[in-house]
């Protein structure tokens, strides 16, 4: 992928997902972040074009575990170089961690089996691209990422309260699995799709 598709991809994050933790770090960080999901082992990055302008992108791990302590391995320095004067808050820094140990607490409190270490993180379709089938043909190609694989199933967690969202996972065939909190007070649901 390309400097410039990646930036679009930060935008595009940025404007549809602004109530995320996320999108209030800068934009320097996801353009780091989703660089690093492109090229990793553990990472799968989708985009779909229209006019040389990316309307929308899909993106997921293997395992969100490596995922993560690979990002902080590879780009640790740098990152914590964009993140410093943020770094000094200490609400970012709960949710930071929050945010990186969320896949081990909610293991630890799943209902209905293990859950899943491949995990959909994010997925946006610009407003004018919207109900034209780019988000389930973005969603088929990570499933068909993940499935190539080897991997027979993934998660993905979602607010509580987001309703288009949840209808869109479980129009793909979702399995609600449980609620939880990756944030102090903010409910999230955890759904689990086979490969």
């Amino acid at each position: 992928m390309t400097e410039e598709e990646i930036k679009q991809i930060t935008k595009l994050h940025k404007s549809y997902i602004p109530t995320g933790f996320l999108s209030t770090l800068p934009d320097r960080f996801l353009f780091e972040l989703y660089s690093y999901i492109e090229k990793s082992p553990y990472g799968l990055l989708y985009i779909e074009k229209k006019e040389n302008r990316v309307i929308g992108f899909v993106s997921g791990t293997t395992d969100i575990k490596k995922l993560y302590l690979g990002f902080i391995f590879k780009k640790g320095l740098k990152v914590a170089c964009l993140l410093l004067p943020y770094l000094l808050n200490r609400e970012t820094l709960f949710k930071l961690f929050e945010t990186v140990s969320y896949p081990v607490r909610s293991k630890s409190k799943a209902v209905k089996g293990s859950l899943p270490k491949a995990e959909l993180l994010s997925i946006v379709v610009h407003r004018d691209a919207q109900r034209k089938g780019y988000g389930q043909s973005l969603f088929y190609r990570l499933k068909g990422g993940f499935k190539e694989k080897g991997i027979r199933n993934f998660k993905v967690v979602v607010g509580a309260n987001n309703f288009s969202a949840r209808r869109f996972y479980e129009k793909m065939g979702g399995e609600l699995l449980q609620e939880i909190e990756v944030h102090r007070g903010v409910r999230s649901v955890i759904y689990r799709f086979n490969t």
